[in-house]
């Protein structure tokens, strides 16, 4: 057998290698959660993931919720107490986070902020850096902070990393108020 003719046997060996090698490194890459709780003011919500990639179902003490992708939309499902609730967003259009409330029955929308209380208000502008904030405003006085955050980033995930960075007393989800029309 020629030297040529053993490569040619060992050229498609080395691809197939290539290829399975690629697809398992992939495939073991960290999946970012479909659903994350949240405390905000007002109690514990599920927040949802946001991108085409997000996609299943899961169970969460007694909520089920789902996220797929119909049409253009991302659609959000949580099958509570007996009943469906169901909200959804353009996934072309600005990104919006969403939140299920099982207190009230409701999905919310969430602001790309984050309420914080610190231990020393000098350590914010690290906090800030830490969780990938564009920036925020210190209300010390009245023992607070807002991080504000990139609208790609799901504010959940700031929360959980903000649980475990020393001095961060605590960390919540700010939502989006009502909307009043006059009448």
């Amino acid at each position: 057998m020629s030297r040529n003719s053993r490569n040619l046997l060992i050229f498609p060996f080395f691809w197939l290698g290539s290829v399975l090698c690629l697809a398992f490194s992939h495939a073991q890459e960290p999946e970012a959660p479909l659903v994350l709780q949240a405390p905000t003011g007002e109690g514990q919500m599920f927040v949802m993931a946001v991108g085409e990639r997000s996609t299943g179902e899961t169970l969460i003490e007694d909520v089920r919720l789902s996220v797929g992708v119909e049409d253009g939309l991302q659609i959000f499902k949580a099958y509570h107490r007996g009943r469906t609730y169901t909200a959804h967003a353009a996934l072309d259009g600005p990104t919006r986070h969403l939140a299920f409330d099982p207190k009230q029955g409701r999905f919310r929308e969430i602001l790309s902020s984050v309420r914080i209380e610190l231990d020393d208000y000098g350590q914010f502008e690290e906090v800030v850096q830490a969780v990938g904030g564009t920036g925020g405003k210190v209300y010390a006085q009245l023992g607070f902070a807002h991080v504000w955050l990139p609208d790609s980033v799901n504010p959940a995930e700031v929360i959980s990393s903000l649980d475990s960075m020393p001095g961060v007393k605590s960390a919540h989800l700010q939502l989006r108020g009502p909307i009043y029309v006059p009448m």
